[in-house]
């Protein structure tokens, strides 16, 4: 429970900073829909209308930020294929969006349904791409910033726990809770 409220807020406020397309009024209330669809609707068949619609409006950062909740939700679900399929539209459309934010959400989150399937190989592949980004975005001190990086380590630091590799684990885990710790995020520290 705890974890998809955490979700939420982060969605919620990377959808804030993010989608790095001009915006218009129009951009901005549709946006702000898909925030509000994507924070309060729990049916994956009417998550997959939304994302479906904002697409006809060629609202593409919209589309993104429903269809990162709907994959979400797909693998909550165990609905893994789907959930991969979804990620997968989430990562081309932050890259055409030229959106670095949502992309290592979309990154991570298709690294944590590989790992979720047992394919760590493809997680590690994933999260190491998220952390890349992450390490060029070093500038950038937003909140959702340092959070794409606790998230990724955290991510990291799962598959290195699965591997048996516990030293490099370790280090992946406590450089993710000193950022929790400076993020205030009492959620992300347990």
């Amino acid at each position: 429970m705890r974890s998809t409220f955490f979700f939420t807020i982060i969605a919620l406020i990377a959808a804030i900073v993010s989608c790095n397309e001009p915006v218009s009024k129009n951009n901005s209330q549709l946006r702000d829909q898909a925030v509000a669809i994507a924070d309060s609707v729990r049916d994956i068949e009417v998550l997959q209308k939304h994302a479906e619609r904002f697409d006809s409006l060629d609202e593409h950062c919209a589309a993104l930020l429903v269809r990162q909740k709907l994959g979400s939700m797909l693998r909550n679900r165990s609905h893994f294929d789907a959930a991969i399929t979804t990620h997968e539209k989430c990562i081309s459309a932050a890259e055409e969006l030229g959106d670095t934010l949502q992309l290592i959400i979309a990154l991570n989150n298709q690294g944590t349904n590989f790992r979720r399937i047992g394919d760590l190989e493809e997680a590690s592949i994933y999260h190491y791409r998220a952390l890349g980004l992450c390490d060029k975005t070093t500038g950038d001190t937003s909140y959702i910033s340092r959070k794409n990086m606790v998230r990724t380590l955290n991510g990291l630091g799962n598959v290195l726990l699965t591997l048996g590799n516990n030293e490099v684990a370790e280090e992946m885990f406590r450089r993710a809770l000193k950022g929790e710790r400076e993020l205030g995020s009492l959620t992300g520290q347990a």
